[in-house]
């Protein structure tokens, strides 16, 4: 992800399968400040580099930090594919609207949340201003209209959303353990 809302051309994205749409993550993969390899002296040690062995340690990173605060010794029910969950449903959902190029994201929800919530209102729901933000200030509109169906086809490139630490361990707490 370029600007933590818009794709990097190169992303590699779940596409129309539901079962990857549904085990997908989004993570900060572009320009990110790495170390190389020095190979002279006067060589910088530090560069810009993107990919996704940029973005994998970003999912990697906050699946330890959830790890580590449910040790085996005190959890040991806790379980990677619980991990995995955490991680999945506290997503930040991520839009991306193909007529304006912008994408948003929903600063309020979960993944697991939006699910729960367009289950309930397949027409769509009405997200004010407050709630999301827009890549482009181009178009930043007061309020926006999530759909199902621009949920599943914004799950095509984004899948659950970008990893956030924050909801992953609220879940994580909530977990009968």
């Amino acid at each position: 992800m370029q600007d933590g809302l818009t794709l990097y051309p190169s992303s590699n994205i779940p596409g129309k399968d539901p079962v990857v749409q549904a085990r997908t993550l989004s993570a900060p993969g572009t320009q990110i400040q790495s170390t190389f390899l020095m190979e002279t002296p006067e060589s910088a040690p530090y560069g810009e580099m993107t990919g996704t062995s940029m973005a994998a340690p970003h999912v990697s990173g906050l699946a330890a930090i959830v790890l580590s605060n449910f040790p085996q010794s005190n959890f040991p029910h806790f379980t990677s594919s619980m991990v995995a969950d955490c991680l999945l449903k506290g997503a930040t959902p991520l839009f991306y609207d193909e007529n304006h190029s912008c994408s948003y994201e929903l600063q309020t929800f979960t993944a697991a949340s939006l699910n729960t919530l367009l289950k309930e209102h397949p027409e769509g729901i009405e997200i004010s201003k407050d709630q999301f933000i827009a890549s482009s200030s181009v178009h930043n509109p007061h309020h926006i209209k999530v759909t199902k169906e621009w949920w599943e086809k914004s799950q095509e490139m984004y899948g659950q959303g970008r990893v956030n630490l924050k909801n992953a361990l609220k879940l994580a707490k909530k977990m009968d353990l």
